[in-house]
């Protein structure tokens, strides 16, 4: 039997303040929603939310397209640069 995935299964866990001073919801995807060939709806969980931020409540959104790229990435130093650390001139006693 097919399925196909429709929805992110995605829960509020708590609150957060962002650098400009603004309160915002913190969300985690926790599975997915599939529709089968007989047009039931399953759902897969890859995470059981627990503690007192999770109010029990799991919301279904359409899946979005998302860019391999990560928003900031930092570049790992070259070869170059950490084999020239290495050849400085401080001594060990």
């Amino acid at each position: 039997m097919a399925m196909t995935k429709v929805m992110n299964a995605v829960a509020t866990l708590g609150k957060y303040t962002n650098a400009q001073g603004e309160e915002k919801k913190r969300y985690m995807t926790i599975g997915s929603l599939f529709r089968r060939d007989d047009d039931s709806l399953v759902l897969k969980l890859d995470a059981v939310p627990v503690g007192e931020d999770f109010s029990g409540w799991v919301n279904f959104y359409e899946p979005q397209e998302r860019s391999d790229t990560p928003a900031k990435q930092t570049p790992a130093p070259s070869q170059d640069e950490t084999s020239a650390n290495l050849d400085d001139d401080i001594p060990f006693d």
